[in-house]
């Protein structure tokens, strides 16, 4: 569920905040659900003097769970990334780009060791939304649904194909990640269908709202 609500927000928040204020300095702009990367032409001057308060906000988010794993989720897509291409610009591995899949692949195990105990989370999230009676759409209320089971079935295939890698149990870790990567993808895409379906129904309502009459003020008379 916190991609569906992220890539909501981060739409609203971007297209609000971010690209009016600042697009004649961003050179480019990148976004995974609520993970930005901004290349912007800003003197170093200005960078200089940041206020102190980014600084605490950055140490307040690595201290949480959550912060730390948007972190290590960026840092891990960025490596896999940037050496995919580069692997396949140069037609080999060379140290660099061979350390920076090493360094992906280890930040993903450290996720997926940390998700061990995101099941009971899931759960008690699952069993609050219940079958979505609150939602006023019954399509993103049974997308919704769908998408908590999934996440919700992702979470003991992802722990069985780790304790199969890990020797913990004796069995082949393969058909649990083939079933926890299609479960991965099931949620996403469910996900991308809510966000769609959300923004539509925004879209829809701020339409409405700009073409209705607007009425004119009315004062009460005086006697």
């Amino acid at each position: 569920m916190a991609p569906m609500y992220a890539n909501v927000y981060m739409y609203i928040f971007e297209m609000t905040y971010i690209l009016p204020v600042y697009d004649d300095k961003i050179m480019n702009f990148f976004r995974f659900i609520d993970d930005l990367l901004i290349i912007w032409t800003v003197p170093c001057l200005i960078l200089s003097h940041l206020p102190v308060q980014s600084v605490t906000g950055l140490v307040n988010v690595l201290e949480s769970y959550r912060g730390r794993d948007r972190v290590m989720r960026t840092l891990c897509y960025s490596c896999q990334l940037f050496g995919g291409v580069m692997t396949q610009k140069n037609g080999e591995k060379k140290n660099w780009e061979r350390s920076l899949l090493i360094v992906a692949s280890q930040l993903s195990l450290c996720r997926t060791v940390l998700r061990l105990f995101d099941d009971l989370a899931m759960l008690a999230y699952s069993m609050k939304y219940g079958l979505g009676k609150r939602e006023e759409d019954c399509l993103v209320r049974w997308i919704s649904v769908i998408g908590n089971i999934a996440d919700q079935l992702y979470y003991p295939c992802e722990h069985m194909a780790w304790a199969a890698d890990a020797g913990v149990i004796r069995m082949k870790s393969d058909k649990w990640w083939t079933a926890s990567t299609a479960l991965c993808g099931l949620s996403l895409f469910l996900g991308i269908l809510r966000s769609f379906r959300i923004l539509l129904k925004l879209t829809r309502h701020r339409e409405k709202h700009h073409k209705a009459p607007k009425r004119g003020t009315q004062y009460p008379a005086f006697r």
